[in-house]
This record gives structure tokens, sequence and C-alpha cells, in this order.
């Protein structure tokens, strides 16, 4: 006969799971068995925005060679004005901004139907809110990743941050953007 006062507690999700889903993944997604993922879901969006909007001035430059990029060739492609082209770069940016609050929103849910479908495929049992906890938790390393990009750019030479890959440690960061 075991004595419930000397086994230790069931652990339960919480706030705690958010950091350790870097270093013990294997039991975060055991206590998170059920499917549960709103505080994390939740956390995820925060996280992400407040990130975006405090590192914003810092990879700016990368964000305005991306759009700069992108624009020339579509005015290459179609006869576009000056007038065009303001309206259109201040529309990306104006996308940038709020895209990146839609895709921390969005982009969990997008991947939990992949997995979903390839789990329907492969016919395992129970992968619905499964998938959505796998999914959510998967984005935190993107976190660590905008983070690491916005030092990259705090300590790069100006001139440097010519795409969205020099915000990396890839080695995309070395290829030419054009």
């Amino acid at each position: 006969m075991t004595n419930a006062a000397t086994e230790p507690a069931a652990e339960k999700p919480g706030l705690g799971d958010l950091a350790e889903i870097f270093y013990a993944p294997r039991a975060v997604f055991a206590r998170r068995s059920d499917g549960s993922f709103g505080l994390a879901y939740v956390a995820l969006v925060i996280l992400g925005v407040a990130i975006f909007f405090a590192t914003r001035s810092l990879v700016q430059p990368a964000i305005d060679a991306e759009i700069s990029r992108s624009l020339a060739q579509a005015a290459a492609k179609n006869n576009m004005s000056a007038d065009a082209m303001a309206s259109a770069t201040s529309m990306a940016h104006t996308v940038a901004s709020f895209g990146i609050a839609a895709f921390y929103l969005i982009a969990p849910f997008l991947i939990a139907l992949f997995i979903w479908i390839i789990g329907m495929l492969a016919k395992v049992e129970a992968v619905g809110k499964t998938a959505i906890m796998i999914s959510v938790f998967s984005f935190y390393p993107r976190l660590v990743g905008s983070v690491v990009g916005a030092a990259l750019a705090a300590l790069l030479p100006d001139g440097s941050l010519n795409s969205a890959a020099s915000l990396s440690l890839s080695p995309a960061r070395f290829i030419d953007p054009s």
C-alpha cells in the first residue's frame, strides 16, 4: 500500500511549461496529453507580438530591404508609377506591422490542421486538440530566433541587413538575396 503523503504530486500543466518546452519537451507533452493549449497559445501570441514590437527598430532595415526588393520586382513586371510604388510601400509596412500578430494568431492552427490530416492518414487516434498543442509549442523556438535576430541586427554593421535571412544564424544569411 502506498502513502499519498509521501508520493510526489503529479505536476499539472502551467506557466513552467513555457520554459520547460526547451529542455524537457517530452515531460511537457506527457502533462498535456489531453491537448490543453490555451495558456500556451495566449502566451505565444503575446510574446510574439511583444518581441516583434520591442525589436522592430533593430530589424527594420531587413524588413525595408525585403519590401524594397519585392516592390522593385513588382514594379518591373507591372510598370508601376511612383505614386503606386509609394502607396504599395506604405501598405507593405502596415501589413508587416499587423501581419506578425496575424501570423501568431493563425499559423498554429494551420500547422495543427496539417498535423491532424497526417494523423488521420496514419490512423492515429485522438489527434485533434493534441495537434494544436504540438503546433503551439513548436512556435516557441521561433520566439528565441526572433530575439537572436534582433541581437544580430544590433551587432552587425549598418548595410549588412539586406534580407530577412541576414537576421538568422542559418547559412542563408551568406547568400546574396537577389
